[in-house]
């Protein structure tokens, strides 16, 4: 489409301002995003948002209502639905951010010919079964934003799509993650003193597939061999209780820490303060975390499932395990909590891939060229 200066973006998403996941804060990334390539090519703006309260000024935070049209509908589906495909009429760009609103796209070509349509991907959510208006609806699509190659090779395979069909562009933290927070020693954090290995994670039994009760597991191969390690988890869910009943059981209560749910402004100080940072998870669509702990310098160790191989380069910046494996999760801890040299390598190393390959700035230009082809 011809970049000119009439062109108006409408986005449809889940959330902006609600408690962050993946899908939020890679929406607060993708709206700061938006703004900013707006403002450079005299573009407009609209953001529906469907999930979003009257969150007040939060929304502030990541683009100025002077300049972006942000509306939010507090979960009202058939008022959100009414609401784009009146916004849409006419407007050079779409944007569907979520595989749940695709369903629309067919409507929207017959009311908006001329339109360009982008849809966004994750990760668990092109793995579920296409309803028949779906499927038809995918097609209608332009262009596919995928934040991974996992996801996009996954939906390709599901789906019977060509890859051509999709850009890749990764996610990463909040475009203000970090900016308010303060050093905090360990003790203003409540923790002991030893070798810290750190996990940030929801602990709902959903999301099992992050495999907490592994790392739980390893502890006890680990502590053997480094006395004074512990393991600090940060989040919370229904889960939570399983979990500390299964660290008592394993033996290793006492090197387990559940923190809690902490601020945005806190979260920071857990990756300072850790020496590893660990997450076995086979699930994730990217797995934003690791990216975080890599902001800070830290090593990070996962699986080899899903987008963690695309984020941890192994050997130099982290270090990579089979699915399913305490022993192998627990040798990789030992590896990285022992040796200083080979920890303080790759975190240098997961800081520079970070800087180089997950910032803003190169977030905001894979979105405008991905805009504007």
């Amino acid at each position: 489409m011809r970049d000119v200066a009439n062109t108006h973006i409408v986005a449809l998403l889940t959330d902006v301002c609600g408690v962050p996941g993946g899908i939020q804060t890679f929406n607060r990334s993708l709206v700061k995003a938006l703004e900013e390539i707006a403002e450079d090519h005299g573009w407009k703006v609209t953001l529906l948002v469907l999930n979003d309260p009257a969150c007040g000024g939060a929304v502030e935070n990541y683009v100025s209502l002077r300049r972006t049209r942000y509306l939010p509908f507090r979960r009202r589906k058939w008022r959100f639905a009414m609401m784009a495909v009146r916004a849409a009429l006419g407007r050079s760009k779409i944007i569907l951010g979520h595989l749940n609103f695709v369903s629309m796209a067919s409507m929207l070509r017959v009311l908006c010919p001329r339109s360009e349509m982008v849809l966004v991907v994750y990760g668990v959510d092109v793995d579920r079964a296409l309803t028949l208006v779906e499927r038809v609806s995918v097609r209608q699509v332009d262009r596919i934003l995928s934040i991974s190659a996992s996801t996009r090779d996954r939906m390709a395979a599901r789906h019977s799509l060509k890859e051509e069909r999709f850009e890749i562009v990764p996610a990463l933290p909040q475009p203000t993650y970090g900016n308010a927070s303060l050093p905090r020693s360990r003790s203003e954090l409540a923790l002991p003193a030893g070798r810290m290995i750190l996990s940030v994670s929801r602990l709902d039994a959903s999301d099992r597939y992050k495999n907490i009760d592994l790392v739980i597991e390893a502890m006890s191969a680990v502590v053997p061999k480094v006395a004074d390690a512990f393991y600090v988890v940060v989040g919370d869910g229904n889960d939570r209780a399983r979990l500390m009943a299964l660290a008592e059981q394993k033996g290793v209560g006492d090197r387990v820490h559940f923190a809690g749910q902490v601020s945005d402004e806190l979260l920071p100080a857990f990756y300072q303060a850790c020496d590893v940072f660990v997450l076995p998870s086979t699930g994730e669509g990217f797995g934003i975390v690791f990216l975080e702990a890599m902001c800070y310098a830290k090593p990070c160790i996962g699986v080899r499932a899903g987008a963690i191989p695309e984020v941890i380069d192994e050997g130099t910046t982290g270090l990579l395990t089979e699915p399913g494996d305490p022993l192998a999760l627990a040798a990789a801890i030992v590896r990285l909590l022992t040796s200083e040299c080979v920890r303080d390598a790759m975190g240098r190393a997961g800081k520079g891939r970070f800087d180089a390959e997950f910032s803003f700035p190169r977030f905001r230009e894979r979105l405008r060229r991905a805009l504007c082809k």
